[in-house]
């Protein structure tokens, strides 16, 4: 029987940027099951934030063969008036 299990990992650490800024969040998904698998993407940035051009363009649906891995990069602009703060 087929087993789907994708994993999320985070890349390391805090990842900090100012008002006007550019963030990028780095992460790997993982194929953990031992049949081919097919996520979909649907990033969530803080209201009033905003993804590049370039960002948008990074793939919504990622297909993983077995035990296989992608890196991805999640890229979001703070706006100029952009708090402090903690964003998860």
């Amino acid at each position: 029987l087929p087993v789907y299990h994708v994993q999320v990992t985070a890349g390391a650490g805090l990842h900090a940027a100012r008002p006007g800024q550019q963030v990028r969040v780095p992460f790997t998904l993982t194929n953990r099951g031992n049949a081919p698998d097919t996520v979909t993407l649907l990033p969530e940035i803080p209201p009033g934030w905003s993804q590049p051009a370039r960002a948008r363009a990074l793939p919504t649906r990622v297909a993983l063969a077995p035990r296989a891995s992608v890196p991805i990069t999640l890229v979001a602009s703070v706006p100029p008036t952009g708090a402090s703060g903690t964003y998860q």
